[in-house]
């Protein structure tokens, strides 16, 4: 059993003098009168979702709290405190959600409340009076959502809500005279917990006037569903829910005129591509897919509205060719880990205004090249984690107001060479929003040091300073391969790096940050301790 805890007139006093606009209170059990009366002098938030009862008193001087009050742990409210609760003008919002059980008089009460949010989501049934007095709260949004049922008087009741949100998200199924009462409700009806639609069920439906209908958890659908939802006049149709689609239901969908979500597909057949290609709405998320045939791709290239392709893990060059003669003003691939440089080129003529291709890591010159090309505003490689000097070249090309790159902080580059900074730092748009050369400021004092080969034993024998060995290694340093070597005596262990100017092995000294570098590699007692793949990211200056 917990323990519990209350607040006190004390504890109020001393919380209040944080002047917090959201005040979470949730660990307490318990709250004093005069707590009550302390916390309702401030304004915002207050959540006291802990308490599990509330005086008639307490209550009484909550109403005069100005902002939105949350009591979700109360599974029980007396007449008296939902009264005074219901005649606060101030409230923005009134969160009830622990109750279970609502008694006529109490929902009376309740429609009275003046704040713009009633929610009473705890509630699994509702009486047909109950439904009647709600109905006439005159609020922006009536939350129900812990409704599995609804009579057929009860959601006649509810259609004439006035609001702007009407939350049934807990209901599964409806019968045909529910469907075609709540299809009355003029604004948005939430019914994303239906597991199944029925035909007649869909037809009701599809008269509803409100902005948008939600069915995230509707798996199967009919293609008689289907026609019926294509005549909704809303200007959105999420179908999330459905994993496949036959290529009726997708003639059907293809006549809806909204924007159509049918993200939970995992794969397209050719004939439901080719109708979907027909359809006439603002945009079409197809996110669940991870891969399109040529034929697909070609279909969906016709669609004149937004294509969302979030998912797709591949993208061959001809699906690239398809696609790249879309319409719509972006493409987002996020999650393409892969482009070859055919793709690549591909892409470059797709004449959207933003293409996004954060999930790339790595990009061959050849693939940039063709990038920088593209005539969009905006070219997104988030992902990048390095960049050749060439790539950099041809990327500071690119003709659009923004290039991002390093953006978030997730995908730094580890390195970015002199060059490769200077090519960028005249890059005549923006990078990453930034100044292109204030972006490029923050890797002067970067490097990243990369082991790139085993260490080799050179030498191993006496020599004047005794017993000598003397081992070689390559390493990356910020995309620039050199070659290592050091002398191991007893008395010393030197490094030097091979000059490709001088065609000769020099004192590490003599080369730029050589001293943090010979650190680095001497870091585990020599280079003879280094291992292929050993990497450093170090700050100098």
């Amino acid at each position: 059993m917990s323990e519990e805890k209350v607040l006190t007139k004390e504890i109020a006093e001393g919380i209040i003098m944080y002047n917090s606009v959201f005040l979470y209170l949730d660990e307490f059990t318990q709250i004093d009168d005069q707590a009550a009366e302390v916390l309702a002098k401030r304004q915002g938030v207050l959540s006291l979702s802990g308490l599990t009862e509330l005086s008639d008193n307490a209550a009484e001087s909550l109403s005069k709290h100005k902002g939105s009050l949350g009591l979700d742990g109360l599974n029980e409210l007396s007449d008296a405190a939902a009264e005074s609760l219901a005649k606060n003008p101030n409230a923005l919002s009134l969160s009830l959600n622990g109750l279970t059980e609502l008694s006529d008089a109490a929902a009376e009460i309740l429609a009275k409340f003046q704040g713009a949010t009633l929610r009473l989501s705890g509630l699994t049934e509702l009486s047909d009076a109950a439904a009647e007095s709600l109905s006439k709260y005159q609020g922006g949004t009536l939350s129900l959502f812990g409704l599995a049922e609804l009579s057929d008087a009860a959601a006649e009741s509810l259609s004439k809500f006035k609001g702007a949100t009407l939350d049934l998200n807990g209901l599964t199924e409806l019968s045909d005279a529910v469907a075609e009462s709540l299809a009355k409700y003029k604004g948005y009806l939430r019914l994303n917990g239906l597991t199944e639609l029925s035909d007649a069920v869909a037809e009701n439906l599809s008269t509803h006037k409100g902005p948008q209908f939600d069915f995230p958890n509707l798996t199967e659908l009919s293609d008689a569903a289907a026609e019926s939802l294509s005549k909704y006049k809303g200007g959105s149709l999420n179908l999330s829910g459905l994993t496949e689609l036959s290529n009726s239901c997708a003639a059907a969908l293809a006549k809806y005129q909204g924007r159509l979500n049918l993200t939970g597909l995992t794969e397209l057949s050719d004939a439901a591509a080719e109708s979907l290609s027909e359809y006439k709405g603002a945009g079409l998320a197809l996110t669940g897919l991870t891969e399109l045939s040529d034929t697909a791709a070609e279909s969906l290239a016709k669609f004149k509205g937004e294509l969302s392709l979030e998912g797709l893990t591949e993208l061959s060059a001809a699906v690239a060719e398809s696609l790249s003669t879309h319409k719509g003003s972006c493409f987002d691939f996020p999650n393409l880990t892969e482009l070859s440089d055919a793709a690549a080129e591909s892409l470059s003529k797709y004449k959207g205004g933003s293409l996004n291709l954060d999930g790339l890591t790595e990009l061959s010159d050849a693939a940039a090249e063709s990038l920088s090309k593209n005539e969009g505003d905006s070219l997104s490689l988030d992902g990048l984690t390095e960049l050749s000097d060439a790539a950099a070249e041809s990327l500071a090309k690119f003709k659009g107001a923004d290039l991002i790159l390093n953006y978030n902080g997730a995908y730094c580059f580890k390195w970015l060479s002199d060059i490769a900074s200077e090519f960028l730092s005249n890059f005549k748009g923006n990078i990453s929003y930034e100044n292109p050369k204030e972006w490029v400021k923050a890797f002067a004092s970067k490097i990243h040091i990369k082991v790139k080969s085993d260490p080799e034993m050179i030498l191993n024998s006496e020599s004047k300073w005794g017993f000598e060995k003397i081992y070689e290694v390559d390493a990356q340093i910020n995309g620039k391969v050199i070659r290592f070597r050091q002398h191991q005596t007893e008395k010393f262990g030197e490094f030097y790096f091979y000059d490709t100017q001088s065609n000769k092995f020099e004192t590490i000294s003599s080369l730029k940050n050589g001293q943090l570098i010979k650190e680095c590699l001497d870091s585990d007692g020599g280079i003879d301790f280094l291992n292929k793949g050993d990497e450093w990211d170090e700050y100098f200056g």
